[in-house]
């Protein structure tokens, strides 16, 4: 039996992604996976990106019997979508020239790169790594950073892949969460320590003088300024022992902030992967309190080196351990003071302690390798993908005052996708803020304001209705063209007033149904050909339970797929 050929597409590694922890985390997963030997490698790289002689001979000792292919691939675009297409035709050239009829896996390092188009060749079983969603979970604060029409296309992709590998199990439910994934097809990875050698010394630092290492990023969920509070305060309890090391580049501006509150501040920049080992190998503690990751590799880091670690009390973190770190709040500057107050003289360091060898174990690259190649070997998902006709959803926009319906509908828009062409009505109201909530449905179907439909329309239409204005044109749009409306409880006398403001309806109209018993606006639906569900929210999108993430629901996608044969007349909705 021939052995499977594994593609990866080494573009990551040619930008400048390659000394930050994303390279790192590939660069060390691909070593392991390579020393498993389970498969024939092929490596692409792109003509149009620099790939130094260094890089060349390194890449080499990672995957010493990997195939190297150099492909003419589409660069930075405004256009996303199209740049995909144009790889995915590059590609599908270059897998059938050199593997004809043979069936090939294709491995997507990452998505969100503006240096490249991350695409998949069309006949491939497609994996593709996530690190995280946190511009997507995170929109309000990232739409300055990202720009939509270059980041949220690349979700497409998510949905395209037939495996979606996470580097947590928080990661993995965000996935899942956020875009209906199946969770059987997301596979958490996790990751482990980056073996790397120490210099000798590092120069930035003053003899003797003990510090606490703070990796970071100039980025808010780094929670820069209220970690720097909380130390300046800690240290200044302590007569200014400490001095606290803050790796990473940060602009002028987050520097003359963060000074602002201490003095004891050495900012080193980007450094060295030899100069980052030594500052792990000589620090007393690290410092650790993003308010979001997708899974924390400084923490895994400071296990091996057996450091304290003071961090924060979120999902991802507490993955790695429930014991053996000192957790705070990243919110609050005082919690994290006390965390690190508790850390220097603690009793309990010996019991913490006595946990890391237990995490390496959990966490190494060598079982990353293998959840790998667990993917790999995932038969193909069931096709299902365009089998049907167009479908209209109508929804109230995201980032209207209807933010929770319009925010969990979007959610099935990816799924939907695969069963149809969309065409996606959203309604809006006076209040729609475009920053605060990303709308990536224009990416999997074609979108248009429900107040302005197009001439021609899908037969089949499914309606989304809650009791907020936003849903007043959805309500007018399926008073026009008849479906299968779900419509939230306490929806009626409200969206009654609306659209006889909206003169969608007179006030006689509107009077008279708020007489008639039972659910008025269900009547006005359905006078009009509509059937209609009255259902909870809940009922869409479990709620978490209280202080837990949500887990790898099902819900979703089995509400999409009851929907979907509803609409075809094969069940009753």
């Amino acid at each position: 039996m021939s052995r499977p050929q594994l593609i990866i597409d080494g573009q990551l590694l040619q930008t400048t992604a390659w000394d930050r922890g994303m390279g790192h985390y590939c660069r060390s997963l691909l070593a392991a996976y390579a020393a498993l030997d389970v498969a024939d490698i092929t490596i692409i790289f792109n003509e149009h990106l620099e790939l130094s002689n260094e890089r060349a001979e390194a890449i080499k000792h990672l995957l010493p019997q990997a195939t190297v292919a150099l492909l003419v691939l589409p660069t930075l675009s405004g256009d996303i979508l199209a740049s995909k297409q144009a790889a995915t035709k590059v590609l599908d050239a270059f897998v059938a020239s050199s593997f004809g009829d043979q069936p090939v896996h294709f491995l997507e390092l990452q998505l969100f790169t503006f240096d490249y188009c991350a695409a998949f060749p069309t006949k491939a079983h497609k994996l593709v790594i996530c690190y995280d969603l946190i511009p997507l979970q995170h929109w309000q604060i990232f739409s300055a950073v990202f720009a939509a029409h270059m980041y949220l296309p690349h979700l497409t992709s998510l949905i395209e892949a037939d495996e979606v590998l996470a580097i947590s199990e928080t990661t993995k439910n965000t996935a899942v969460n956020e875009l209906s994934l199946d969770p059987e097809r997301v596979v958490n990875l996790k990751g482990a320590y980056i073996p790397r050698t120490a210099s000798a010394s590092f120069d930035g630092l003053p003899k003797d003088v003990p510090f606490i290492l703070m990796p970071t990023a100039d980025m808010p969920h780094k929670n820069n300024r209220a970690a720097v509070q909380a130390f300046a305060e800690f240290n200044r309890e302590l007569g200014n022992v400490f001095k606290l090391v803050i790796t990473s580049h940060c602009s002028d501006d987050t520097r003359r902030l963060l000074e602002c509150y201490s003095d004891d501040l050495i900012f080193t920049g980007n450094v060295s992967d030899g100069e980052l080992e030594y500052l792990y190998e000589q620090c007393s503690a690290l410092l650790f309190v993003s308010s979001i990751e997708g899974l924390g590799l400084p923490i895994l880091e400071a296990v091996h080196h057996r450091k304290p670690v003071v961090c924060s009390s979120i999902e991802v973190f507490l993955e790695i351990s429930k014991q053996a770190f000192y957790y705070c709040d990243p919110s609050d500057p005082a919690s994290i003071q006390a965390a690190l107050r508790t850390v220097f003289g603690d009793s309990a360091w010996p019991e913490k302690l006595a946990c890391y060898a237990a995490i390496e174990d959990e966490f190494s690259w060598q079982q990353s390798a293998l959840r790998l190649q667990t993917a790999i070997e995932m038969p193909a998902p069931r096709e299902h993908r365009r089998s049907r006709a167009g479908l209209l959803i109508g929804m109230p926009h995201p980032a209207s005052t209807s933010t929770e319906l319009g925010r969990l509908v979007q959610r099935l828009i990816p799924q939907f996708a695969t069963y149809a062409e969309l065409h996606v009505a959203t309604g809006r109201d006076d209040y729609v803020d475009e920053a605060s909530v990303a709308l990536f449905a224009p990416y999997f179907a074609e979108t248009y304001l429900a107040a302005r439909p197009p001439s021609q329309l899908p037969a089949k239409a499914v309606y989304f209705i809650d009791h907020t204005s936003a849903s007043a044109d959805v309500v007018r749009l399926a008073l026009l063209h008849p479906g299968l409306c779900y419509v939230t409880k306490h929806s009626d006398k409200k969206m009654l007033g609306y659209l006889a403001d909206k003169g969608y309806i007179t006030s006689d109209v509107a009077k008279a149904a708020v007489g008639m018993e039972g659910y008025s606006l269900t009547r006005l639906l359905e006078a009009s050909g509509n059937v209609v569900q009255v259902f909870e929210v809940a009922s869409l999108w479990p709620p978490a339970e209280a202080g837990k993430p949500k887990k790898n629901v099902k819900g979703p996608r089995q509400f999409v797929e009851r929907v979907v044969r509803a609409v075809d007349g094969e069940e009753q909705p």
